[in-house]
């Protein structure tokens, strides 16, 4: 549900965004020239309902925005290793059916985080099925794993994959909403950018290693808090 909602926010937000400014100036302009007035009653009417209805269009945007907005953050504090074991189980039927096997890990004594639990395990889904299908056809491995970083400061969540890896070109792109190096197959391309809004707001950032033939390495860094972090603007 959470993927879900948070797809339909980016195409109301693109939605929004690609129609507001046209909308906002047959608005104006409608409102420009009734001010000037000296109008045939009909002509006056018509710029009336020009304007009536530009603005009927602009509220119907907010409207689907607002239904579609996700939930806030809930923030809990949790071990890796649960997050793991209840996110790795629901990819099972997807590898197996493609011939790819897949291995975790995590350090021990890792630090418990402080998440939302339900976008942590979305933002994992995503990765390891984006991985998953740049596989289909070859099959390998996927490892998941987890460790603390150099400065202690943080938990990187790392997903690796030896697949066919992802150019230089592509990869200055990956994570932008509606990119997709897949054509035809639907609605793509919002996966990564919903990982990045995730990360944004446990304030972590994420991190893409790849050459082609090399396979890819993503890691999602989460830094440790005692507490629930301030949500990204």
């Amino acid at each position: 549900q959470l993927q879900q909602l948070s797809t339909m926010g980016y195409l109301t937000a693109t939605l929004a965004h690609d129609l507001g400014t046209p909308l906002h100036s047959i608005a104006g302009l409608s409102e420009l020239l009734l001010e000037r007035g000296n109008w045939p009653p009909d002509v006056s009417r018509k710029l009336e309902l020009i304007l009536q209805q530009a603005q009927r269009l602009n509220m119907a945007i907010q409207n689907i925005r607002r239904v579609t907005r996700t939930p806030e953050p809930h923030f809990e504090k949790v071990t890796v290793q649960e997050i793991l074991n209840e996110t790795l189980p629901l990819v099972e039927p997807i590898l197996q059916r493609s011939g790819i096997h897949m291995g975790a890990s995590a350090e021990e004594n890792l630090p418990p985080l402080v998440v939302d639990r339900s976008r942590v395990q979305t933002a994992l889904l995503n990765l390891i099925q984006n991985a998953a299908e740049a596989m289909a056809a070859s099959g390998g491995k996927i490892v998941v794993s987890a460790a603390l970083t150099e400065d202690r400061q943080s938990v990187a969540v790392t997903v690796q994959d030896d697949g066919p890896g992802i150019s230089p070109e592509l990869l200055e792109r990956i994570g932008e909403p509606f990119f997709s190096t897949h054509e035809n197959e639907g609605l793509r391309g919002l996966g990564m950018a919903i990982v990045r809004d995730i990360m944004k707001v446990h304030t972590g950032e994420m991190t893409i290693r790849s050459r082609p033939g090399e396979g890819t390495t993503i890691t999602l860094s989460f830094p440790i808090y005692d507490a629930a972090p301030s949500l990204a603007s």
